[in-house]
């Protein structure tokens, strides 16, 4: 707790404003929050269509890609190995190794990272969450709040830690 009150009690963390970055599709609109629903479905589909069997220049066909899609969809990541045994049935149809390995597991990634924000919400919310009435609601309002959470907004110049107090 000493070293925490040390480095964080000084004086307030901060960032200016100008400094948080623009999108890349919508200049005049701040960058998505990591926390976004739609900002983790960017990401899970960019690694999704990027997926490739090594040794292929093609992505996976469409039943592969929409199986693992669906998977993805719900949890928060799948391994390598997690990702064979969801695709074993289809690739003995169509006669692919089961051992074949994937583009992104020589190193540059540990495993293929699905949607964490709609993951945590199906175990907070169980089988309801599938017919939620505020679904779409809740996943764009979520991670506003949890932001206002963390940090505070000072004016049009910075934003800054939020302390315990």
């Amino acid at each position: 707790m000493e070293l925490r009150t040390v480095a964080f009690k000084q004086r307030p963390v901060f960032w200016r404003l100008e400094t948080l970055g623009k999108c890349h599709l919508e200049p005049k609109a701040p960058l998505c929050l990591k926390s976004s629903w739609v900002g983790q479905q960017f990401l899970m589909l960019q690694d999704l269509n990027a997926l490739r069997i090594s040794g292929t220049s093609e992505g996976l066909p469409k039943d592969q890609r929409e199986l693992i899609y669906d998977r993805l969809s719900r949890q928060e990541s799948m391994t390598w190995g997690g990702l064979r045994k969801n695709l074993k049935s289809l690739w003995q149809e169509a006669s692919i190794p089961l051992r074949s390995k994937f583009n992104f597991e020589d190193g540059q990634k540990p495993k293929l990272q699905g949607n964490i924000l709609e993951a945590k919400l199906n175990q907070v919310f169980g089988d309801k969450w599938e017919n939620h009435p505020f679904k779409d609601k809740i996943r764009d309002e979520l991670p506003q709040k949890l932001w206002e959470i963390d940090y505070k907004q000072i004016g049009n110049k910075k934003v800054v830690i939020r302390t315990d107090e």
